[in-house]
């Protein structure tokens, strides 16, 4: 009895004794850094670069490809050729990357320079012919090889802000179908602080699972070194958001984020050791043709919590390429026991005794406490670290803590939310619940499961192999009669449902698994919205990671005609027109997404506002054409249709440029018109083929100012 009463005394010292080395590990300096992907540049594109945005970040449909680049809130900046190179590609757009410059460089590298201002000008010359050719602003043009040369040092282009975003220069460096990260790609930033780890998101994976007793996603700041236990059971994975330590780009992911977890296990009473495993996120490169499309699945922008983290799991059936979980780092995998118990003797890497680690971390109800090390790194070599501890529950601690009370809610009905989990199983969130609910159930069709309750919000997990029928939830009121509500709904395991779902009155959606990166439950529902034409549906959830895009078909009602309607989806902004197509045999439109959400038939009947806008008298002096003619637009239903709005001078339309965040239709020629008074008449037309037109003229001086 006193000799086990020592070892266990022995056992607490010396697991202390760890607790204590990996609870706080303070950044380190000078760590070896990771091997460049190309040499430094010896010309910059601008005298000094100040980053603004950096590789890597979530953008709204796409993963930032570049570096952005401050112009102190100015236009008109040299930009310089990093290299001897020649134009590759032009392209000039009034959204996206606005006029773009693509450079091939004597490396085999191909240099991205967007949202410029001008074009150099034998490349401004050609740009312009094909516009007034054509009479479009948008052109994307390729060059005879070598047709544009230029030397390093040699000024290509200007800066602006078209496109998208304010004033700045945005550079990528592409090798093919790949954007490589400008700092391992020859741009050198002096690091002024390390990288950060900010938060850490543990999801549980089913209904078997609980974090600190909770079903639902569970955060904790990684922002300070305080020790940090963590009560654990069952499959979860981990959503972990870090920055990199770029002032002035807040937003950057770091350039690799990873998790190490270290576990041991009691198997059959023979405890079993498994580790480190590792799951990393590395951000070297983004295929356009690959991560673009993934950034779903492996960034959380809303499917677990919206931390704009990283995954950091493998799903089963697909392997992201920014997302890689590793092997244990020794050549022997210890496993004492198999899954059933039975003795094994140790076995070399490359045979596994059980399919190989994902990144869910597992604890069982008597593991023994486990830590997850994480790790951010930056180009140059620095490293933070953090250490979260895990533990099973204590007797008193299993099982999910269902005896929370709902607060006082706002003045608002029940509301549902819904998330698509692995192995056919959803995540059902209702909040707004009635003030002194407690005991809630959530359930869909037939199946139901204990709720929990956190920051006002009631979640449960629950197992879909089959379509089902209404969401509903029960408990029991303050006074103590039983209390229910309820949502019309359809769920559809993706393991049991037909490639084309229906929609409300007689829509369809079609989704077949060769669509999606892993299988998903959907919630399709019902509603009503001012404007719609018939129903609305809902199809949840809203950021599923979809590898190719949905089909949204939706009947127009009968008696209706179809000028002026589309298929609509509501966003952060409202509702957004999809550019469907209609089909006058079935009577329906139809149209792709990568985004699901809610979508309904509108009619759009009313015109753009126009107002033309005073032009300047003089023309400016500078290094490149300046004098512009402008009119503001107000467009507040379909959108406008940039290739059917247009100025006409003087008789003679000119191909005139949208600009979407200003709401401005402009146009600059590359030679200012000769002096005197000048016609104009401009005309713009919305995608729902709503016409609006005004008449005007300016007056141009001679002197230039």
């Amino acid at each position: 009895m006193q000799r086990s009463c020592a070892r266990g005394i022995a056992a607490c010292v010396l697991f202390a004794l760890l607790f204590l080395t990996l609870a706080a590990e303070p950044p380190v300096a000078g760590a070896t850094s990771p091997e460049p992907l190309a040499p430094p540049w010896t010309q910059l594109p601008l005298p000094v670069l100040r980053v603004t945005g950096g590789f890597g970040e979530s953008r709204s449909n796409h993963l930032h490809a570049g570096l952005d680049f401050s112009t102190d809130g100015h236009v008109g900046a040299a930009v310089r050729a990093p290299f001897a190179c020649w134009v590759e590609r032009v392209r000039a757009s009034g959204v996206g990357y606005g006029r773009s410059l693509y450079l091939h460089c004597a490396n085999g590298s191909t240099v991205v320079f967007g949202h410029l201002d001008a074009y150099a000008a034998p490349v401004a010359a050609w740009v312009d012919s094909a516009q007034r050719a054509s009479g479009q602003y948008e052109q994307d043009l390729w060059p005879a090889n070598r047709r544009f040369r230029f030397t390093a040092g040699d000024t290509v282009a200007w800066t602006g802000e078209s496109g998208a975003g304010g004033p700045h220069l945005h550079m990528e460096i592409r090798h093919g179908d790949f954007a490589l990260d400008p700092l391992r790609a020859g741009i050198v930033q002096p690091s002024d602080a390390p990288p950060r780890l900010e938060t850490l998101t543990l999801e549980p994976l089913d209904e078997g699972s609980f974090v600190q007793r909770g079903a639902g996603p569970f955060t904790i700041s990684l922002a300070t070194q305080r020790p940090e236990t963590l009560v654990v059971v069952g499959r979860m994975r981990a959503v972990v958001r870090s920055r990199a330590g770029l002032p002035g780009a807040s937003g950057v992911p770091a350039w690799s984020t990873e998790l190490a977890w270290n576990v041991r296990e009691w198997r059959a009473n023979v405890m079993s050791f498994e580790g480190p495993n590792q799951v990393e996120a590395r951000l070297d490169s983004i295929s356009w043709a690959g991560e673009m499309a993934e950034q779903d699945l492996v960034l959380d922008r809303g499917r677990v919590t919206g931390s704009m983290g990283f995954i950091l799991e493998e799903p089963p059936r697909f392997t992201p390429r920014l997302v890689h979980a590793l092997q244990p780092s020794s050549d022997v995998q210890w496993r004492d026991v198999d899954s059933t118990g039975a003795p094994m003797e140790p076995q070399p890497r490359g045979e596994p005794a059980e399919v190989r680690w994902r990144g869910v971390i597992e604890m069982g109800d008597f593991s023994p406490p486990g830590h997850i090390l994480f790790t951010a790194r930056d180009p140059q070599g620095l490293e933070v670290h953090r250490t979260i501890w895990l533990r099973a529950p204590r007797f008193a601690e299993r099982g999910p803590d269902s005896l929370g009370v709902s607060p006082t809610p706002l003045d608002a009905a029940p509301r549902w939310s819904f998330a698509s989990l692995e192995d056919g199983r959803v995540r059902l969130a209702l909040s707004d619940v009635p003030a002194g609910v407690r005991r809630v159930r959530l359930g869909v069709g037939g199946r139901s499961a204990p709720a929990t309750l956190r920051a006002g919000t009631w979640t449960a997990i629950v197992p879909i192999d089959r379509a089902e029928s209404n969401l509903h939830a029960q408990g029991v009121s303050a006074n103590g009669t039983r209390w229910e509500t309820s949502a019309p709904a359809q769920a559809w395991p993706q393991v049991a449902r037909p490639d084309s779902l229906p929609l409300p009155a007689g829509g369809a959606l079609v989704l077949p698994a060769v669509r999606t990166f892993e299988p998903l439950v959907l919630l399709i529902r019902s509603g009503t919205a001012p404007g719609a034409l018939g129903a609305t549906a809902s199809i949840e959830p809203r950021r599923a990671p979809l590898r190719r895009p949905a089909v949204i078909s939706l009947p127009l009602p009968a008696g209706v005609a179809p000028e002026h309607v589309d298929i609509y989806r509501f966003d952060d902004d409202g509702w957004s027109s999809l550019r469907a197509n209609f089909d006058a045999v079935t009577r329906s439109f139809r149209t792709e997404t990568s985004v699901l959400g809610t979508f309904a038939l509108r009619r759009d009947d009313t015109p753009p506002l126009v107002t033309l806008l005073p032009a300047a008298r003089h023309v400016p002096a500078g290094p490149y054409p300046r004098w512009q003619l402008e009119a503001r637009v107000r467009e507040s239903g379909s959108g406008l249709d940039p290739s059917a709005s247009a100025f006409t001078i003087d008789g003679v339309r000119v191909p005139s440029e949208w600009d979407g965040e200003e709401h401005l239709l402009r146009w600059r020629p590359r030679r200012a018109p000769s002096p005197g008074t000048h016609r104009v008449a401009i005309r713009v037309v919305d995608r729902a083929g709503n016409a609006a037109q005004r008449t005007g003229s300016f007056v141009l001086d001679s002197a230039q100012r």
